[in-house]
């Protein structure tokens, strides 16, 4: 008979009263003590916190589970539940604990306990714990406490120290988290206000704690190669110092928000401003290099375009953006058509080749002077019929997308048509 079977079964008799409490905890105890699978014992333990029994003989499986056993999961859940249902009796095994257990696993349950808990017990752990922390980390106990929460988020089997974060005067400056597969950052992230590069370059996030906020001296902000859709519900405004922050090849994106349409302006319109781009379309070209992860070169007006790659701007005499070219870089793609972009009524020519793009908005209609649109090898599946409406369009680019039926214009005559 499995151990499995066995933990099921004696749930089913107690709860069904076929076994009184003191029996069941019995054949836990024995489980605990005898089994070398982790899972039973860890199935054992928890069960035991179910039954909320308080005797001094599951206080010392417990403590024995903590200090002796070799997994950490076993490890943890017994401090857990040690902390929560034997707070007085434990404090001193506990301290123990905090100086010479060194698994993430372990330390972040501790960490939970005395950062939800409030009585005398958690406040001198929290104390003893800080302390540890921030000496093995080098920096802060509110920074230390964040490390330990991103390495549990990493992997909970690891030992802490596993980040080495850019510290300078117990503070984090420069944080790498490049490549690393995690799906979230952890809130306490907010904690690090002397931040000043933070890179979250090819992970699987789809969004970002509203704690980044917090983050007033921060820089350069990488967040290329996500899985965001939508970008973070955060005031991106908040952001002051921020001077470089890159989104490129987030394939799923769909949505801009506002908040970072208004960064952009703010932060990343002054190049475009002194090259001489007016003050209403120099935004878009900071959204565009927020999107591309690089700044737009400017060419003349009778200048030639590069055949190979571009990633530029053309402005006419007034300053109005009359054209926007993007193509032949693998670096990056800006995964859809902004509906900012819709806003530049000038705008003439509109290239945006190889961009991982899906759909055409309608919105395109308020480009009324738009003559060039080249649109080769995006995803496109379907041409909106709202295309009829750009009475000024004379040529038309679709090669190699998703479109199964030629697109249905009214004035195929007057307008050069690739597809």
């Amino acid at each position: 008979m499995s151990n499995d079977f066995k933990i099921e079964k004696l749930i089913f008799n107690f709860k069904n009263k076929k076994i009184s409490k003191k029996e069941a905890i019995e054949i836990l105890i024995s489980l605990i003590e005898s089994s070398d699978d982790v899972n039973t014992r860890f199935r054992s333990i928890n069960f035991l916190r179910e039954l909320d029994h308080k005797s001094k003989r599951v206080f010392e499986i417990l403590e024995g589970c903590l200090v002796s056993d070799e997994s950490s999961l076993i490890r943890g859940i017994a401090a857990r539940l040690l902390v929560t249902k034997f707070p007085k009796i434990c404090f001193d095994t506990i301290k123990w604990v905090m100086h010479y257990d060194r698994s993430v696993l372990v330390l972040k349950y501790l960490k939970d306990y005395v950062m939800n808990e409030e009585n005398e017990y958690s406040q001198n752990l929290s104390k003893t714990l800080s302390e540890f922390l921030a000496e093995n980390y080098g920096v802060i106990d509110k920074e230390a406490f964040f490390l330990l929460d991103l390495e549990y988020i990493k992997d909970k089997n690891l030992e802490i120290g596993f980040f080495k974060p850019l510290i300078k005067k117990e503070r984090i400056i420069s944080l790498d988290l490049a490549g690393l597969q995690i799906n979230k950052i952890p809130f306490s992230i907010g904690n690090l206000t002397e931040l000043i590069n933070l890179n979250l370059w090819d992970n699987n996030l789809v969004t970002l704690p509203r704690s980044i906020e917090n983050l007033q001296k921060l820089k350069y902000l990488y967040l290329d190669w996500n899985q965001f859709s939508i970008l973070p519900n955060i005031n991106w405004m908040k952001l002051k110092s921020l001077r470089k922050l890159s989104l490129t090849n987030n394939i799923n994106l769909i949505h801009i928000p506002k908040s970072l349409f208004l960064l952009s302006k703010r932060n990343f319109s002054n190049k475009y401003i002194n090259e001489g781009v007016n003050l209403t379309d120099a935004p878009l070209l900071g959204l565009i290099e927020i999107l591309t992860g690089q700044s737009l070169s400017k060419v003349g007006l009778n200048e030639e375009l590069n055949k190979l790659y571009a990633c530029n701007y053309r402005i006419n005499k007034e300053g109005n953006v009359i054209g926007i070219y993007l193509y032949g870089y693998h670096s990056f793609k800006i995964n859809l058509i902004p509906e900012q972009i819709f806003s530049l009524k000038f705008l003439e020519e509109l290239i945006l080749r190889q961009q991982n793009i899906k759909n055409i908005p309608d919105s395109i209609k308020k480009l009324k002077f738009l003559k060039k649109l080249d649109l080769m090898s995006n995803k496109i599946k379907k041409i909106p019929r709202i295309i009829n409406e750009l009475n000024t369009l004379r040529y038309l680019d679709l090669e190699d997308n998703l479109i199964k039926e030629p697109p249905k214009l009214k004035r195929y005559s007057k307008i050069d048509l690739w597809f």
